[in-house]
This record gives C-alpha cells, structure tokens and sequence, in this order.
C-alpha cells in the first residue's frame, strides 16, 4: 500500500494524542500515571507520590482556547464523576499555548447537582485558565492540595467527615450541605457509637464507658428500639434495675409506634421486650436479680 493510499488520521485524533501525551508528562512529576483501556469516561488513573492517594484524570485537547475553554459533556458522564470514590480532575491541553489547565470536578459539584436532575443530555462544563499545569516537580502544589481537600470532601459525601489539611494544625470537617449528606453522617454516627458500645461491653468489658456511649446513643437519635434495649442491659449488669426497666419500656413504646415493620417480627419483638420488663419488675418489687 503507498502512503498515498494510507487513510490519513484526523486531526482530532492527533490532537488527543498529544494532549494526552503532554498532560501525562506533567502528571509524572508528582504522580503515577497509568493509562485506561478502555477509555470509561476518565483516561488515567494516577496515585500521588508523596502518600499514593489516588484521583483521575480526564485529557482533553484544544487549539481555540481564548479566555476559557467549554464543552457540552455527557450527564451520564458528569454522574460518574461526582460518584467516583476518588477525585475526578479535567485536564485541558491548549495546542498553541503549549499549556494545560485544570479543574476540580468535585469542587463543582454543588453547582452540577442541580443540572443533573433535569431532562438535559449533556452539561455544559467550564474551565478557564487560572490553573495551570506546570512542567517541573514541586510546580504543582495547588493540584495535589486540591487532591487532598477533594477526596476529604467525597468523605463527606459518603457520611464520614475528615479534618482538612495536615499536620497537628487542621480544620474541622466542612458542614453537610444537603439533607441525604447529613442522613448518611448521622447513621454513620450512631453505628459508630453502638459499635464502640458493643466493644466495652463485650471486648474490654468496660462498663462505665459502654454506658456513656449508649447512653450518649440514645439521646443522639430516639428512633430505634435496640438501642435502649441495649442501654437497658447494660444498667442492668451494673446493678441498676429502675433505669433498665425505664429504657425497656422505652423500646416497647418505640416498638408500638413502629407502623413500617412487618407485623408478625414486630409482635414477636413486643412479646420479647414485654417479658423481660416483666422480669425486671418482679425483682424490683421482691429486691431480687433473677
């Protein structure tokens, strides 16, 4: 076949290549970068130096960018980036200037979750240039502490708020901003504390501290049986029977309230919870512990 023959490359083709090629140089500076294959919707996947934190990377090429760069990208697309468990940044090459800029997804994305609720197929991105990309080792620290702040931020997201910055001087966490982040915090918060509960009572056998913990549990969240079952069995190993049979009672209220669980689990767990207040009032009345 002669070259004349040979079906020639689009330029758009080119230009990716390249942009991919030069954003991976300078990714190499401060990161590991490998290359995705397929191509689903971020190109590399790259993992800090300094402490291997992972984030991605989306490459993307261009020769007309004037005073910001803006494409239409997919909605299904945006979606994954702001569910990714990691940081997604974007990455753009611009030919002429020989630069990359970039931007942080997840700092947007108080501003794209509205978009992704509506009917549109795609969402309109826009990076400008006031981050760049820079060629060199230590030329990057505002990128990898855009890293760090975003990967605590997706913590959040998840209901597990984190301490931003480093060292013996960091923030406190930032505050949920919407109602299913501060849902996922507070359940959280409440397996936490009954787990760290369930280890005094049944690991370091630590009876005053599994009281504050169920105890602080159940002023916390009002909401579940169990968890007054639990302080109830607890006040009552510690001798402490009038507390145990209010806490008791306590469930069973809860337990009558409950209009959501299947009948049949819900009158066998009164049954239950019935019984053992019985049992603790009659040692009440006979000052005896059965």
């Amino acid at each position: 076949m002669s070259l004349a023959s040979m079906p020639k490359v689009p330029w758009t083709t080119k230009l990716a290549a390249r942009a991919e090629d030069q954003i991976r140089a300078r990714l190499n500076h401060f990161s590991d970068v490998t290359k995705l294959t397929p191509d689903l919707a971020v190109d590399f996947y790259c993992e800090l130096l300094e402490n291997r934190a992972p984030f991605y990377v989306q490459a993307k090429g261009t020769r007309r960018f004037k005073g910001t760069w803006s494409q239409g990208i997919k909605t299904s697309t945006v979606r994954y980036w702001l569910t990714h468990p990691s940081p997604v940044m974007l990455i753009v090459y611009d030919e002429k200037a020989d630069t990359c800029y970039w931007m942080s997804i997840q700092s947007r994305l108080y501003e794209l979750l509205p978009q992704l609720r509506s009917d549109s197929k795609t969402i309109r991105i826009t990076l400008d240039r006031s981050r760049v990309l820079a060629q060199g080792p230590n030329a990057n620290g505002a990128f990898i502490a855009q890293i760090k702040e975003d990967q605590a931020r997706i913590m959040l997201l998840m209901g597990y708020p984190q301490a931003k910055g480093e060292g013996y001087l960091r923030q406190i966490p930032d505050a949920p901003a919407y109602k299913f982040v501060l849902a996922r915090v507070e359940e959280n918060l409440r397996m936490t504390l009954y787990s760290l509960a369930m280890y005094y009572m049944h690991v370091s056998h630590d009876w005053p501290k599994a009281r504050d913990s169920s105890e602080f549990l159940t002023k916390f969240d009002k909401s579940h049986y169990n968890q007054f079952a639990m302080l109830a069995q607890i006040q009552e190993l510690q001798g402490d029977r009038p507390a145990a049979l209010l806490n008791w009672k306590e469930a069973l209220n809860i337990c009558e309230r409950d209009k959501t669980s299947p009948r049949e689990w819900i009158e066998g767990l009164k049954k239950a919870i019935k019984r053992e207040i019985e049992r603790i009032e009659s040692s009440v009345q006979t000052g005896t512990s059965n």
